[in-house]
Formats: C-alpha cells, sequence, structure tokens
C-alpha cells in the first residue's frame, strides 16, 4: 500500500503585496504607523487578501527589535486587519508578517 504524499505547498496562500521596512533608515513609530496604513488601504482597495509585512527581526538595531514592535501595536488596532501572523519561514518567519485582510 502506497503512502499519500503530503503537498507541502498546500497551505502557502499567495502573497498579494510586500511592504518592506529594510533600509529605509531610521524612522519613528508615528512613521512605520503611517506607512503601514497607507499600505493596508492600498492593498484593500486593490483587493488583495494576504500580505508580507518584513520588518527584520532588529538584530542589528542598537534599541532592539523597535519596528517589528510598532508594527505589531498598528496591526493590532487596525479594522482593515482580519488577522496576521508570524511569517512562514521562507517568507521572513521571525522578521516578518502575514496579514489577512
Amino acid at each position: 500500500m502506497r503512502k499519500e504524499k503530503h503537498n507541502k505547498y498546500a497551505d502557502k496562500v499567495a502573497i498579494g503585496a510586500t511592504l518592506d521596512f529594510h533600509d529605509r533608515g531610521i524612522l519613528t513609530e508615528k512613521q512605520v504607523g503611517e506607512m503601514l496604513s497607507l499600505f493596508i488601504h492600498d492593498c484593500v482597495k486593490k483587493g488583495h487578501h494576504t500580505v508580507l509585512v518584513i520588518t527584520g527581526k532588529g538584530l542589528h538595531s542598537d534599541r532592539g527589535p523597535r519596528v517589528k514592535l510598532w508594527v505589531e501595536v498598528a496591526l493590532q488596532k487596525s479594522e482593515q486587519v482580519m488577522s496576521y501572523k508570524e511569517a512562514r519561514r521562507d517568507r521572513g518567519g521571525g522578521g516578518a508578517y502575514e496579514v489577512l485582510l
């Protein structure tokens, strides 16, 4: 009897758009919130259902993962966000969020 093959890509959801905070210089919490809000609004307008927000892990920051924290707070407050989770390893893992709109 043959084993049924497991499709390791079966649970991959297509990413409609990506916002990457890398190489944007030093940002404030307000700037991060505004950029994320505009991105989400634009994605909803374009009909994207799942988006990727890359924050980085904050490993090279003197103060730790501030952008990641600020993004998480903004995602929690956004009425347009149904849910979010840490991204799959191949999409950034702990340095990114998959966001369902």
